[in-house]
Parts: structure tokens; sequence; C-alpha cells
């Protein structure tokens, strides 16, 4: 578990399944990720979860401290999908419930994953994010990710950024 000033970070759990079903059906959240139905949220929380086991690191759930409440995710993971001419399986990634947008929460939790994540593992990271994803690339960028290519993909192109510890 992590803490921050607004934020507790800890692993996936079941409870988190009906608020990521809300979050992956918000119209903002949409639009870069793409629909997904119930199946496959399910599937996406028993890969978080399975992450932790196989890897020893993962996506952390983002509890906002103040209401005890599900914001969204954040954290490392090896999706096994092709990452164009990154040096590295690991990617960052992060998703949050749309009505916790332009508070910083993202900033804040990714920026205390990524500290976390480094102490133990000093290897390059990347991330892939959608190319209309404005706020997510300029949070990327704020976490010392640089664009290294590009790739076509059935869900819409998207940018691959890499950071080196």
């Amino acid at each position: 578990m992590i803490e921050t000033p607004r934020l507790i970070l800890r692993p996936p759990i079941y409870s988190d399944f009906k608020p990521m079903i809300e979050m992956f059906s918000e119209e903002p959240v949409l639009r870069q990720i793409g629909k997904l139905n119930r199946s496959e949220i399910w599937t996406r929380l028993l890969r978080d979860v399975g992450h932790w086991q196989l890897m020893g690191f993962g996506q952390f759930s983002i509890i906002e401290r103040a209401q005890n409440t599900y914001t969204g995710k954040v954290g490392f993971a090896v999706f096994e999908r092709p990452l164009g001419r990154a040096d590295t399986n690991i990617e960052m990634s992060w998703t949050l419930q749309s009505r916790f947008h332009g508070r910083g929460y993202a900033t804040e939790a990714a920026q205390a994953v990524q500290h976390w994540f480094e102490r133990d593992h000093r290897q390059p990271t990347a991330c892939l994010i959608a190319v209309g994803n404005v706020l997510s690339l300029r949070l990327a960028e704020r976490l010392g990710y640089k664009e290294i290519d590009k790739v076509c993909r059935d869900k819409g192109d998207a940018i691959i950024l890499q950071r080196d510890p």
C-alpha cells in the first residue's frame, strides 16, 4: 500500500469491480479506451489481481482518502501487446473515473507509484496512449516519458512513450 496526502493506493480487490464497471462506462473513458463489456471489465480486474501474484507488481486501485471512494487505477503491467521500438514490455497506465479528472489525482498517484516501482526495478518502462488523449500525453511527459514510436491499432492510432530510470 502507498499513501499520499489525498490518496490511498492498494492492490485491487473484489469490491473494486462495481466502480470499475461504472468507470469503464463513462463517455470520457470510452473515448480513450473503447467500449468494454462486463466480462471484459471482469477480465481486467482478474488480470490486475493476478499481476501481483506473477510479477510482484501491478495496478493499484486509487482510493480517495476523504470519502474512501474508488477513483480509478494506476500502475505497471506487462500487457503482452506490441510496443513498437520500446526497449521494454513493462507499461505504466492509469485510468480514473471522469468525476475525478482535473483534480491532480492522476499525477499524484502516478508519481507515487513510479517512485515505488523504481526503488526495486531499475529498467525502462513504456506507455501506450491514444493519439487524441492529450491529458494522458501531458501526464506521461510530466512523468519523464518521451515519444519513441507510433502504432496503428484496431482501436485507433497510439503513441508509444518510454522512460528510462
